[in-house]
């Protein structure tokens, strides 16, 4: 008989060589368990609630069950009226452990009514005492919460606050103004060709400012600050054909950084005085040369400006200058200047003040951002030289007079699209 061979049968294992993870358990925010509830609502007259599950993992909730689900159908009521009382905790996972929640919710309350007022500005500090006012009120002794800045920081989270910088006069607007103003604008410039409507502000240049913040491994101590200024006054026409060059208004009549020669034989349209502001009589010799530009080209052009005591004059000596003001406290809106031509010239200035200060740097100057007048007017110079007709033309021809402002949910209006300081103080810190 033929010999059997023997077949060793092996036990083939159902064990994978690497165990499978289970995903993790999803914690539901707020705004994800309403989510949940409108689908269910969506949909709960043709599927059940096993059917959804599917659907819903596809949205994203990996680890929802069935029993989840029926969970939150349970506590809609409640879920939707914490909601109602707390929007801004759209994004919190379970309600806090507060040690006092009457003084919490107070304190909710008077942050969100002072946020609906006009010109509002809290601060942290503003916060944790009106926090310690309330606990007296309430009869609770102060020691019970301890407004840190720990306190403070959750306190900001669960009310979705965060640190926000408050530029230019757009706050103080009188909004109701704007629409009047916006039409004795436009009745005005269809007169004129978009290459004869001049626009002319001012912004200040603290070039001597040392950087007050920055990256360190520790606390470093700070330094003296340098305030020198130079004013720049800007002007353009609205197409960006005519980018002229920018007025500077410096201190001295004749800085030593020059070298023995004036500004203007280096090539700058300089004035000077005590103050570095601009005044009646360099308003005047702007206008004078301005004219006499125009006067030459046999031009006739439209100036628009901001309305300052020192920017008087008497309309028949510029025949070839028509100088319309704008009204006041609505240049933030209505300025094309601050609507971005001169944060474009400001972001070209940080880009030339770094690679200086680098350089300062890399020779082994102690003090990099210590620089003189000439090196900030040769930047200057520069960043306006960088700043395009394209850039002009844009923020002058369609943002200035044109936009209408864009409204706040609260139905006010909200801040300018573009909100650039007006005026422009400009310190050096800004780049870090």
């Amino acid at each position: 008989m033929p010999k059997h061979t023997s077949v060793i049968k092996r036990r083939i294992s159902v064990t994978p060589d690497r165990p499978v993870k289970t995903p993790k358990r999803q914690n539901l925010t707020n705004f994800g368990r309403l989510r949940i509830l409108d689908y269910y609502h969506e949909n709960f007259d043709r599927l059940q609630q096993h059917e959804m599950i599917p659907f819903l993992r596809e949205m994203g909730y990996i680890t929802i069950v069935a029993s989840t689900l029926s969970r939150l159908i349970q506590c809609e009521s409640k879920i939707r009226e914490y909601v109602e009382s707390h929007p801004q905790r759209l994004s919190e996972k379970r309600p806090p452990l507060l040690t006092l929640p009457e003084v919490d919710n107070v304190l909710c309350q008077w942050v969100i009514q002072r946020l609906g007022r006009k010109g509002a500005r809290i601060t942290g500090d503003m916060i944790c005492e009106k926090g310690r006012e309330f606990c007296r009120l309430l009869g609770y002794r102060e020691d019970i919460i301890v407004f840190s800045n720990g306190w403070l920081q959750s306190f900001k989270t669960r009310m979705g606050l965060s640190r926000h910088v408050f530029h230019g006069e757009a706050s103080s607007a009188p909004i109701e103004r704007l629409e009047d103003e916006r039409f004795r604008l436009l009745a005005i410039i269809v007169h004129f060709a978009p290459c004869d409507i001049y626009n002319i502000d001012e912004t200040a240049l603290l070039y001597c400012l040392v950087p007050n913040s920055g990256l360190a491994i520790h606390d470093m101590p700070g330094v003296n600050q340098d305030k020198k200024r130079i004013t720049y006054a800007f002007c353009a026409n609205m197409d960006g054909s005519d980018k002229r060059s920018p007025l500077v208004i410096g201190r001295a009549r004749q800085a030593r950084c020059f070298g023995g020669y004036t500004a203007y034989e280096w090539g700058y349209y300089y004035f000077w005085n005590t103050k570095a502001w601009m005044v009646h009589s360099i308003w005047m010799s702007f206008l004078a040369d301005l004219d006499e530009d125009m006067r030459r080209q046999g031009r006739y052009i439209l100036l628009l400006y901001d309305n300052t005591p020192s920017h008087k004059h008497n309309p028949a000596d510029y025949p070839h200058v028509r100088v319309e003001f704008l009204a006041p406290n609505l240049t933030s809106w209505i300025q094309p200047m601050d609507g971005g031509i001169i944060a474009s010239f400001i972001a070209q200035y940080k880009r030339h003040f770094v690679r200086l200060a680098l350089n300062r740097d890399n020779e082994g100057i102690v003090n990099m951002y210590k620089i003189d007048q000439r090196q900030a007017m040769e930047m200057a110079a520069s960043a306006w030289a960088a700043v395009t007709p394209q850039t002009i033309g844009t923020v002058g021809g369609t943002s200035a007079w044109f936009q209408q402002p864009p409204v706040s949910g609260n139905g006010g209006y909200a801040n300018p699209v573009s909100p650039s300081p007006q005026k422009f103080i400009f310190v050096v810190s800004v780049i870090f």
